[in-house]
């Protein structure tokens, strides 16, 4: 509704937090950093010799860990809101 404000605690629809959108910026800057753009696609390749569990770890490394998303969140707004951040399965 028009001037309703959102509560701190809950989450309306479509509303990302503070935690999300950090966590959202730390990975597009570590894409950008690690990552190799595929020319003919909007895709980005981080390396395959990292998992995603090596990137969760990165960012608590490099952030304060008492403000970060769980992992499982992490990874659910990592597939949801930057499926084009792939790390690609080695064959």
């Amino acid at each position: 509704m028009l001037g309703e404000t959102i509560p701190e605690k809950g989450n309306h629809l479509g509303y990302i937090g503070e935690k999300t959108k950090s966590a959202l910026s730390w990975l597009d800057i570590f894409a950008g950093h690690f990552g190799d753009k595929m020319p003919a696609e909007e895709r980005i390749h981080l390396p395959m010799c990292l998992t995603r569990e090596e990137v969760y770890a990165q960012m608590l490394e490099e952030t304060s860990k008492k403000n970060v998303l769980s992992q499982s969140h992490f990874y659910k707004v990592w597939s949801t809101e930057r499926p084009n951040i792939t790390i690609p399965k080695v064959r």
